[in-house]
């Protein structure tokens, strides 16, 4: 009798042997997902090349720019599931694919948001813009990261503002009358114009282009 409950007893302190070495070599994703992130950031894959004697193929792609309004959620999941497939497809041709990301973090609901939070909203929209960026890590997005792009940055909007001032001298953003709609809603007949005359401070007689590019 004694004999077969101490075989019982090894059973089981057996069992529990092989629960304990099974859980030590248990899969982590997590673990496993940041060490590949890091090798795979370390390798800048993505990166776009501006040498001019690059004789690739030339791809751009440009998926839409999040807001940042807070982290990350499984629309954007599923959106930029699919312009990381087709940039992949043409980084698999051997193409020169340029695939940026930006945010679209311009405006009044910025200010608000920033506001119904008691924050800045600057400190409010970039604290949300490096979320996002970490959340973009994590999907493993093929962008090319030495181009993040700031709707909110003078750096970037200068060329907004300078773009519409030569549309707008060449006569190809004006109308003489155009129906809007006020903060009442009623409809409203006004002349559509720039505020200036002047280009942006700073700003060039050359419009941006991707460097190297043709």
């Amino acid at each position: 009798m004694k004999a077969a409950e101490d075989a019982e007893l090894e059973r089981h302190a057996a069992a529990d042997r092989a629960g304990r070495d099974a859980a030590r070599e248990h899969y982590d994703p997590r673990a496993v997902q940041e060490k590949w992130q890091e090798r795979w950031a370390a390798m800048d894959l993505f990166r776009a090349s501006d040498d001019p004697e690059d004789r690739r193929p030339r791809t751009y792609l440009l998926d839409m720019f999040p807001y940042p309004s807070g982290d990350l959620h499984m629309g954007h999941a599923e959106a930029y599931a699919i312009g990381d497939a087709v940039a992949r497809y043409f980084f698999q041709r051997g193409d020169n694919v340029l695939h940026p990301i930006g945010w679209d973090a311009f405006g009044l609901p910025a200010e608000n948001a920033a506001i119904r939070n008691n924050s800045h909203p600057a400190d409010w929209t970039y604290a949300n813009i490096e979320t996002q960026a970490a959340s973009f890590r994590r999907y493993a997005v093929s962008f090319d990261w030495s181009r993040r792009l700031f709707t909110c940055d003078p750096g970037y909007y200068r060329w907004n503002q300078w773009l519409f001032l030569r549309f707008y001298e060449r006569g190809l953003a004006s109308s003489p009358t155009a129906r809007t709609a006020t903060s009442t809603g009623v409809p409203s007949t006004r002349r559509c114009s720039p505020t200036s005359r002047s280009s942006p401070a700073g700003a060039s007689g050359a419009a941006p282009r991707w460097s190297g590019g043709s």
